[in-house]
Parts: C-alpha cells; sequence; structure tokens
C-alpha cells in the first residue's frame, strides 16, 4: 500500500506525478484505488497514465466513498 496526497486545498496550477509500482513481480497489470478523491469538475482532473506515459483514464469530481482507476497493463502507473 503506498499513501499519497496532494495539498488541501491544492494550490492553483498544481501540477504533480507520482510514479507507483506494483511489487508483485508477476503482475502484468495494475489499478490504483483512491480512498477519496475531490477536484473541480471540468476544470482539475487526475491523469492516469502507463509507465510509458500513455494517458489511460481522466478522472474529474468528487469520489468521498472511494474509486478504483482503469486497469493499466503495467506494473508501473504514473498518476
Amino acid at each position: 500500500m503506498c499513501l499519497i496526497q496532494s495539498p488541501h486545498p491544492y494550490p492553483d496550477d498544481y501540477d504533480r506525478t507520482w510514479t507507483i509500482t506494483n511489487l508483485a513481480p508477476s503482475a502484468t497489470a495494475s489499478k490504483i484505488h483512491f480512498a477519496r478523491l475531490e477536484t473541480e469538475a471540468a476544470f482539475d482532473c487526475v491523469i492516469i497514465r502507463d509507465n510509458e506515459g500513455n494517458e489511460i483514464q481522466r478522472i474529474d469530481g468528487i469520489y468521498s466513498s472511494g474509486l478504483w482507476s482503469a486497469e493499466v497493463p503495467s506494473r508501473i502507473v504514473r498518476v
């Protein structure tokens, strides 16, 4: 488990990338679980990318009871 979070509230033009590696050596795909996610819909978003930088998913809005990302076909996920 990896705990990451942005500043609360996050500053204007906040841009940060976290690289998360699935520690299971045989994993061929990964998902990220957000315990809570809150962005201003249509203005701010969280982007899920694979290790090559390809965009897999964009998430915006409020998810106060948790959310799983789309599956990323890699052990490494960039958020």
